[in-house]
């Protein structure tokens, strides 16, 4: 549904001869862009919006030149917009969305701590550590088939698995009795994980769920954890 804006703006100044509707948008929207939003009054169209009493006839008949958008003086233009848009609010609730999303990304911690940032505990650089990282146990050259895959590649990772899940259950016990009356800072950058903790989904899923309590971003920080306790040689 539409409304015709306000009484229609016109120009009745006998020193006039033409308006622009650059100017006119400008005076009486704010904007002079929105000048092709200006459309002529004719008798047709203000009968069709229901306000034919709105139509003036003047002395002058209506015309615009493309390249100024000028009017004759007096000439009436009207303007269309919704009196209600139903995607408004669902616009307005994305945005609000957007930006709440946005400051809450702002506000989470993306940094460890100054305090337990020392260099002297350091046994490996970081670009040791993401070196080390991107390296894949168990893997064969390019040209190998398939078949080589399966009967060597899968059973190693498997074994180191389970072997790595044996060793780990007594390193797991000390580590959650370790955790136990501490904060999550503490927790996260004072306790040594277990060894193998980088292919230990329960103590990266701990992890995890301790760098959101502490207000970190885990998404981004998981990763800086595992840097973190890879170059103080625990892997």
């Amino acid at each position: 549904m539409h409304a015709i804006q306000g009484a229609l703006r016109n120009s009745n100044r006998a020193d006039t001869v033409y308006q622009n509707l650059n100017a006119r948008a400008a005076a009486e929207l704010g904007d002079a862009a929105l000048h092709s939003q200006l459309h002529p009054l004719t008798r047709d169209k203000a009968q069709m919006l229901g306000a034919p009493q709105l139509f003036k006839p003047t002395r002058y008949p209506f015309e615009t030149l493309a390249s100024r958008r000028q009017i004759h003086a007096g000439q009436r233009v009207y303007r269309l917009w919704p009196v209600f848009d139903p995607t408004a609010d669902r616009k307005t609730k994305s945005d609000r969305y957007t930006a709440e999303r946005g400051d809450r990304q702002q506000l989470l911690r993306n940094q460890i701590p100054e305090q337990y940032l020392n260099p002297m505990q350091f046994r490996y650089s970081r670009e040791e550590v993401l070196y080390d990282m991107k390296g894949v146990f168990g893997t064969l050259p390019p040209e190998s088939t398939a078949l080589a895959y399966w009967l060597f590649i899968v059973p190693a990772r498997l074994l180191k698995a389970l072997c790595t899940s044996f060793r780990s259950r007594r390193r797991m016990k000390k580590w959650r009795a370790m955790l136990e009356g501490k904060g999550t800072d503490q927790q996260l950058w004072a306790v040594t994980p277990p060894r193998g903790f980088s292919h230990n989904s329960t103590v990266r899923r701990r992890a995890e769920e301790m760098l959101s309590q502490a207000g970190y971003d885990a998404h981004r920080m998981l990763p800086e954890w595992e840097i973190f306790w890879r170059r103080n040689g625990i892997a």
